[in-house]
């Protein structure tokens, strides 16, 4: 077929660059060298064709290509007016084609036939523009190209729809045994204008909550576009993506992945995944934007405040149990703490692990929930017990690691108060003696008291008691009680203060004990011994029980008291003989009691003997003169010879013998060294006479010695 040279004129006016594509805009590329087209889809009358048989071949181009024809000799060699072959491309509702580039191959016989390129804005024909090709003509004999020629480009204006094909323009019908008319095309490059964003319309994911975040995280949407969703993006504070599908990738199943051979060329992608491990974002508050960019590159998104925590909280401070940590014996305790600082995630959460102390394996877990939880109150224990106790806390966005616990504290629960089967027996080798054995569970025996009532009605009195080991004992002073019956009991407490009373033995029988326990014991000895000052004495005594039988070897110790003392002290210890006999040796000294004194043993009473040592005192007296005339003055010196001397001194009488009597004629006082003088002048005497004096050291409570004189002095006195 021969080329016409008007419509190459035509066509090259309409050769134009195809503009780039752009954010906003994309190829859809048909009937190249891969031989794909998705794009162009044809209809044609009866005794036509349209179809697509890609790749174009430049030596066929009537029947390759995207075609658009008449068939030779169709429809019996005629087809009515108007009818036609068509190939079309419809741009996606809401989008406009921009421009297309090509090569074609197109021509007509005589008949009045019309082809070519025809933009339109909607699917009324008549609203479109011819762009290439040829107009009907019915006085034109024929005319086309054939093999390709181009490539073309030409400016569709924003179009809606592209028609390719032929059509009889006669009213009268056109035939077709005269030749072909053909619109054929290759290499097609249809540029597609779409401005429309995405839409992104959140479903459900952890992503999308107001909750704070740990871990990895995702967050689903329906993507939808009316060209289709290229690519799923993820990102966090508008910094680089960290998620991004991109379903052009041929990875991508069919029903997911952007083809640009379609003019639609993506799909809606519903059910859309973005996943966020948050940990590799910092703690705190974040912007997520989970975004969606269609085919033409317009990119749709929804922001999202996130908040995020991946660590779990430091362990709480200075735990303590209210109370302290000693034993109790209510089952209850109050622990608290502070929460620790920098926190992001709120603490709505503590969790313990309470462990018996004796088992560390055998432990019980549990957790309570309140906003910033700082204590566990009324934590009970699984019974009678110690425990230790660690807290570790979970924050909001359920971070908790056991290794952040606190250290342990102690709860310490005895319920159980102490028990013994009963007092021992009596002992007959120690009668005194009132003992048990002692438990206790929990705590532990902390005291016990053993306590007697004298019976009938008697107070109950506490008796001193050891606690050692497993036992509390005592010893009744059955020398400070009335004798007759007792009762007797323990009072025991454990560390709690839980109390027992045991008041039986181990068969269950009341426990009492008799007084005296003990065998009593009388000590025989004289009630005075007298003694001349400065010399020794003895007394001697026994010990024997109340039935007269001697003590042998028992040790009495020998107390004595001085007259003007108010205090015994030890002097010596004897020790009875087989026959139960002691004897001791009084050394010299003032007047004083002498004390023997038997302690008692486990088997004896104790028993003591007073026995009073009376020492008169001894006084020396001088004249100074043993001649004197009447009516001069004689002068007394003396002392008192025995130790010790009242401090402030004491009184002497000195007497002289006058008519048959001693006559006390002074008083002198003696100084603290026990000396004394005193000045006498004569003067009544008549003639001469020889006097007696004496020095008289009466019984005085500060001295401790009895009355006692000096030796007479002699004066002559001449008148």
């Amino acid at each position: 077929m021969r080329h016409i040279p008007a419509i190459v004129a035509i066509l090259a006016a309409l050769l134009l660059t195809p503009p780039p594509a752009r954010a906003g805009s994309y190829v859809v590329r048909a009937c190249g060298s891969d031989g794909v087209n998705g794009s162009w889809w044809g209809s044609a009358s009866p005794g036509l064709t349209a179809y697509t048989s890609c790749p174009g071949l430049d030596f066929d181009g009537i029947n390759t290509g995207i075609v658009a024809r008449s068939v030779q000799n169709g429809n019996g060699g005629s087809v009515p007016a108007f009818s036609g072959a068509w190939e079309r491309f419809d741009a996606p509702s809401g989008a406009s084609l921009s421009s297309i580039t090509f090569s074609a191959s197109g021509g007509r016989p005589s008949g009045c036939w019309a082809f070519g390129l025809y933009p339109m804005w909607s699917n009324d024909f008549s609203r479109g523009w011819h762009a290439w090709g040829y107009d009907a003509d019915c006085n034109v004999s024929g005319g086309g190209w054939s093999y390709f020629a181009g490539p073309y480009a030409i400016d569709l204006r924003g179009a809606g729809h592209l028609w390719m094909g032929v059509a009889c323009g006669r009213p009268a019908g056109c035939p077709t045994n005269s030749g072909v008319a053909w619109a054929n095309l290759k290499d097609v490059a249809v540029t597609v204008v779409d401005n429309t964003a995405p839409g992104v319309s959140p479903t459900i994911g952890g992503l999308w909550g107001d909750g704070w975040l740990r871990g990895t995280q995702e967050a689903r949407a329906d993507l939808g576009d009316n060209v289709g969703i290229r690519h799923l993006l993820g990102a966090v504070d508008g910094a680089s993506p960290f998620w991004d599908l991109d379903f052009a990738n041929p990875g991508w199943p069919d029903r997911v992945r952007c083809d640009y051979a379609r003019s639609r060329p993506c799909f809606d992608v519903p059910g859309a995944v973005v996943v966020l491990d948050t940990a590799r974002i910092s703690d705190g508050a974040h912007t997520l934007r989970v975004g969606a960019v269609d085919a033409a590159g317009n990119e749709g998104h929804v922001d999202h405040a996130i908040r995020v925590d991946n660590h779990a909280p430091a362990p709480p401070r200075d735990v303590g149990v209210a109370g302290g940590e000693g034993w109790r014996r209510a089952n209850g305790f109050d622990v608290a703490w502070a929460n620790p600082p920098g926190q992001a995630a709120p603490i709505v959460r503590a969790r313990w692990l309470l462990c018996r102390a004796d088992r560390p394996a055998e432990c019980s877990a549990g957790s309570r929930d309140a906003p910033d939880v700082h204590g566990l109150d009324g934590l009970r224990v699984p019974g009678t017990g110690e425990y230790t106790l660690a807290v570790w806390l979970e924050d909001e966005a359920g971070n908790a690691d056991p290794a952040l616990a606190s250290g342990p504290v102690r709860l310490r629960l005895d319920e159980l108060p102490p028990t013994s089967p009963g007092f021992d027996p009596a002992d007959p080798a120690d009668p005194r003696r009132l003992s048990l054995p002692v438990a206790d569970q929990g705590s532990g025996v902390a005291a016990a008291t053993i306590q007697l009532r004298r019976r009938p009605v008697g107070e109950w009195r506490s008796l001193p008691t050891a606690l050692a080991g497993d036992r509390a004992w005592t010893q009744v002073p059955d020398t400070e009680l009335p004798d007759g019956p007792y009762d007797v009991r323990a009072v025991l407490r454990d560390g709690a203060g839980n109390e027992a009373t045991i008041a039986g033995d181990a068969f269950g029988r009341p426990r009492a004990v008799v007084l005296p326990l003990r065998t009593p014991t009388r000590l025989t000895a004289p009630d005075r011994l007298r003694l001349a000052f400065g010399r020794r004495g003895r007394l001697a005594g026994a010990l024997a029980t109340y039935q007269t039988r001697p003590v042998a070897g028992a040790t009495i110790a020998v107390l004595e008291r001085i007259a003007s003392a108010r205090d015994f002290r030890r002097a010596a210890t004897v020790r009875t003989d087989g026959a139960g006999r002691l004897a001791y040796a009084v050394p010299p000294g003032p007047s004083r009691t002498v004390r023997f004194a038997f302690g008692g043993d486990d088997l004896l009473l104790p028993a003591s003997r007073d026995v009073h040592v009376l020492v008169p005192a001894a006084v020396s007296l001088r004249a100074n003169r043993a001649l004197v005339r009447n009516g001069r003055t004689v002068f007394f010196r003396g002392r008192l010879l025995g130790r010790p001397w009242p401090g402030a001194g004491r009184t002497v009488d000195l007497q002289a013998h006058y008519r048959g009597a001693w006559r006390t004629f002074a008083t002198p006082r003696a100084d603290r060294h026990g000396r004394f003088l005193q000045a006498y002048r004569f003067g009544a005497t008549v003639g001469r006479v020889v006097y007696r004096f004496r020095a008289l050291a009466k019984r005085d409570a500060a001295y401790p010695y009895e009355a006692g004189a000096s030796p007479t002095v002699r004066v002559t006195v001449v008148g």
